[in-house]
């Protein structure tokens, strides 16, 4: 039992929750419209990671990648939405 080695099991959120994190972070720091539109095609590329990766770990029980992604794409849209560089346009 010494030399057992521990098996990690990641889940979905453990996977995704840092890079979601990263992401509003990126989001949250743009200055300039041309961060803001970066801000805009990292959304999409994050959320694309969602669809099609095949290894994100374990989902929760009764979820999908789609009300995964549908969840995390209500809250960067609105994140994106009220970013002060959004209300000056």
């Amino acid at each position: 039992m010494a030399n057992t080695p521990v098996i990690e099991v990641n889940t979905a959120y453990s996977v995704l929750q840092p890079m979601f994190e990263k992401v509003v972070r990126t989001i949250r720091s743009s200055t300039t419209a041309e961060h803001y539109y970066a801000s805009e095609r990292y959304i999409d590329n994050f959320l694309n990671y969602i669809e099609s990766e095949t290894h994100l770990g374990i989902f929760p029980t009764g979820y999908s990648r789609t009300i995964i992604r549908a969840y995390y794409a209500s809250e960067l849209r609105s994140i994106l939405i009220n970013h002060p560089l959004n209300q000056e346009s």
